[in-house]
């Protein structure tokens, strides 16, 4: 009897982690980064303006959030040519400027490293 117990909480469990989807990354190729991320990236830790840099999709277009290194910050996005969007996280709300809340930064967006 136990070994059959064994046997169907083995297959349930194994039933369960078939059918989650793994998210799919796509990897980004460092040299179609624009040239500002990659000299962000490429800095020492102690001397990186950002805590982190995520290539986002947003409104059809090619997007960068960034991750401010502390405090009460509001942490932007910005276009290919760094030109400001909005800030979806961040400030003393954690809610940011308002300005693209329909962006989806847990399935729209992937860290670069």
């Amino acid at each position: 009897m136990k070994k059959f117990l064994f046997v169907i909480i083995i297959f349930s469990l194994v039933l369960v982690g078939c059918g989650q989807e793994k998210k799919q990354t796509k990897k980004v190729k460092k040299d179609q980064r624009p040239q500002w991320v990659s000299q962000a990236l490429s800095k020492s830790f102690e001397d990186r303006e950002y805590e982190g840099i995520f290539e986002c999709k947003y409104q059809g277009k090619t997007v960068y959030y960034t991750l401010s290194l502390c405090c009460d910050q509001y942490n932007p996005v910005y276009d290919a040519q760094k030109n400001y969007i909005c800030a979806p996280t961040g400030g003393i709300t954690g809610q940011g400027d308002g300005n693209c809340q329909d962006l989806d930064i847990e399935n729209q967006c992937q860290e670069l490293k």
